[in-house]
């Protein structure tokens, strides 16, 4: 009924049944949308795999500027979650990644470049995540 906060950290009151209300996470109660992963001849320009860095991976590079519109889209939509992610709790980050996860799995969605190009950063993300917590 109420929606508090932003993002995906944004909740709402949820009726369970005729006398149970419960708080429940924007990503607890929606499903996260690849829009259909474009289509198979987008090309984007990937990054390789370099050393672990302290650099947040959700930060904007000049790979992200390929691609069409549609891809640069859900580029920037993916980046704002990973963003808004740093600040969550490990509990809640490993309910979000794993729906991205699922997402954006080159299996479920196509193996195009956009979509390898999103898992591989969200695995550059959760890396850098696990990273920052062991500190």
């Amino acid at each position: 009924d109420k929606k508090k906060g932003d993002g995906l950290n944004r909740s709402y009151m949820v009726r369970i049944d005729a006398d149970t209300i419960e708080a429940k996470k924007h990503f607890e109660v929606y499903k996260i949308l690849s829009r259909s992963a474009a289509s198979k001849n987008t090309e984007l320009a990937l990054i390789p795999d370099e050393e672990a860095t302290d650099k947040d991976p959700s930060a904007p590079d000049a790979a992200d500027t390929a691609g069409s519109s549609v891809d640069l889209k859900q580029l920037v939509e993916v980046k704002a979650y990973l963003r808004e992610m740093a600040n969550m709790t490990q509990d809640d980050y490993k309910a979000v990644m794993r729906r991205l996860f699922k997402t954006w799995h080159p299996d479920k969605v196509g193996d195009t470049p956009l979509a390898n190009r999103i898992f591989h950063m969200l695995r550059m993300h959760e890396h850098w995540y696990k990273k920052k917590n062991i500190r």
